[in-house]
């Protein structure tokens, strides 16, 4: 059953000097490793997770047998009564369905927050002097890089600042935030460099001319280049708008993949390798306080 309080975590020491992190409710716990911080309580928590579902299925195992065919009268009800009470837990098409739906909103809305981004920077760039349009892009480039040092390393922050920044899903949506934010912000700035003619650009064969959307689909195929295991670009069959010969041009789009895409993309496999962590915790610790039996692994 759900619940809106954290769920209590123990930590307490042995006289051996071992720390632990013990759920209660179903006396388990795991050793935790010094020094003591949120990422090793992080790192506890999960592999707790992980005992605690060892340790359901097991039950499930002994309370339901191996399979329908194996199961006793006894065995085949209790599946009847976990398929009822957890549908859930049991239906991979409802599991898809409601993975689809998550997805689908994160995306949705990063749209949302991205167009706004694009307008300032496209606005700014039509009606503000040339001057204030600079101040305009260091400011939404000073903003970029803020966001992107928070998710740089989203261990270090403490479980405080990760609700306040990030929340359910957070870390995902403004990953993926960022980098359609940076490539807009790119997008302006390089298009800019090109008006001052500090950089060499022409379109590609079969392209539009330069403009500030086509340099936007240029950074978006750069991005897509280092989307891990999948050749998007080709598969998409989505060609160069830009075609370039300086190697400052190059430096930018190092700049653009080193420091936006590859960050976003280790914040990402981050958030999707502690999707189990799904439930809040509150640690508590009592001086003297010890255990009268626990389960360990």
């Amino acid at each position: 059953m759900a619940t809106n309080y954290p769920l209590p975590l123990r930590v307490y020491s042995e006289p051996d000097g071992k720390i632990y992190l013990l759920n209660e409710p179903e006396n388990l716990r795991i050793k935790v490793e010094e020094p003591i911080d949120e990422k090793s309580l992080q790192n506890s928590s999960l592999a707790l997770e992980e005992l605690r579902v060892m340790k359901r299925q097991k039950a499930l195992l002994a309370t339901e047998g191996e399979s329908e065919e194996k199961a006793t009268n006894q065995q085949r009800a209790n599946r009847q009564i976990r398929a009822f009470v957890e549908p859930s837990q049991t239906g991979f098409v409802s599991r898809l369905g409601k993975s689809l739906l998550e997805l689908f909103v994160v995306v949705y809305a990063m749209g949302i927050a991205v167009y706004p981004v694009y307008r300032i920077v496209r606005l700014s760039q039509e009606k503000l002097p040339e001057w204030l349009h600079v101040v305009v892009l260091l400011v939404c480039a000073g903003a970029l890089a803020f966001s992107i040092y928070q998710i740089a390393a989203p261990e270090r922050l403490d479980e405080k600042q990760r609700k306040i920044w990030f929340g359910k899903n957070g870390l995902m949506f403004l990953s993926t935030f960022n980098l359609a934010g940076a490539a807009s912000v790119f997008a302006a700035i390089t298009f800019w460099l090109y008006q001052k003619h500090w950089v060499i650009l022409q379109p590609c064969p079969d392209a539009p001319p330069v403009t500030p959307g086509s340099l936007l689909d240029f950074y978006m195929v750069q991005l897509l280049k280092l989307v891990p295991f999948l050749n998007l670009k080709d598969t998409l069959k989505w060609g160069e708008p830009v075609c370039y010969t300086q190697a400052r041009v190059g430096l930018l789009i190092l700049v653009f993949q080193g420091l936006v895409v590859l960050p976003c993309i280790n914040a990402i496999r981050y958030a999707w390798k502690n999707r189990k962590l799904t439930r809040p915790y509150e640690y508590i610790y009592e001086p003297g306080w010890k255990p009268e039996s626990v389960l360990e692994p």
